[in-house]
């Protein structure tokens, strides 16, 4: 829901996809289970972009014959090499459209809480600001 609000794009779990296909298909977990199932996705003619940071040891197996087939083509991303000064910029100059995402900050003396909330799969983003109450 706040990815709709922020985005004004659809958001679907895997479960509501059945055979759609897209033109464009962009992994951003980096899970080797969501990446094979994401090239299936990608229409005849389509992109598929790597942009998730998987493990250096993860393997996804897939059909090259599939691939050939279908005229797929499949990019990489690391984008924080050319676009984090302008994704600041964008931040900077929507910040109340992004300020939902921050949903927690605490000050360094709770560095632990901030990590266990972190962790407990309830924030969206916490931040650790030195001086916060």
């Amino acid at each position: 829901a706040l990815g709709s609000e922020l985005t004004g794009a659809a958001a679907v779990g895997p479960h509501q996809l059945g055979d759609a296909q897209w033109e464009l298909v962009v992994d951003a977990t980096g899970s080797p289970n969501a990446i094979g199932d994401a090239l299936e996705r990608v229409a005849p003619g389509g992109t598929f972009m790597v942009f998730g940071v998987a493990s250096p040891d993860a393997r996804v197996e897939f059909s090259p014959f599939r691939v050939y087939q279908r005229e797929i083509t499949i990019v990489g991303s690391m984008a924080i090499l050319r676009t984090f000064s302008l994704a600041i910029d964008v931040v900077k100059r929507h910040a109340e459209r992004f300020r939902p995402l921050l949903t927690h900050t605490f000050g360094l003396e709770e560095f632990e809480l901030a990590v266990a909330t972190l962790g407990n799969g309830r924030a969206v983003k916490v931040t650790v600001a030195p001086g916060a109450p």
